[in-house]
């Protein structure tokens, strides 16, 4: 499990190093733009995010915890405020946004749970 984390730490610091080489427009959001992160902590997996314009994103997550046996599956639509915050010309979105969540309990024999879910945030 620590071999794992420490792993996944060093791909995060790494591709967080690799982005930071050229100054890039921290808000660059666009229609049609596609990212895929790292889910970290418990539960540990990948998150996936399609801007559908530059107030509006649809925001998946997969994840599986480790130390207690099950999977997370969620999916939310955001909504986002890109130019409300500004701080020394360079500029913090704020989001909101709301959607599902499903857990599947691997461990007792695959029972599943059903939940709402209301994120909120800002982008840097």
């Amino acid at each position: 499990m620590k071999r794992t984390l420490v792993v996944l730490i060093v791909i995060a610091v790494a591709c967080a190093s690799a982005g930071a080489a050229g100054k890039q427009q921290v808000n660059a959001i666009r229609p049609g733009l596609f990212e895929l992160g790292l889910y970290l902590g418990e539960p540990t997996g990948l998150s996936a995010k399609y801007w559908i314009n530059r107030s509006n994103a649809i925001e998946g997550v997969a994840a599986w915890a480790f130390s207690q046996g099950f999977l997370v599956v969620a999916a939310d639509y955001l909504f986002t405020f890109p130019d409300i915050v500004k701080i020394e010309g360079e500029t913090f979105p704020l989001y909101v946004g709301a959607g599902a969540i499903m857990r599947v309990d691997m461990a007792t024999g695959g029972g599943i749970s059903v939940g709402a879910r209301f994120p909120l945030g800002v982008l840097y």
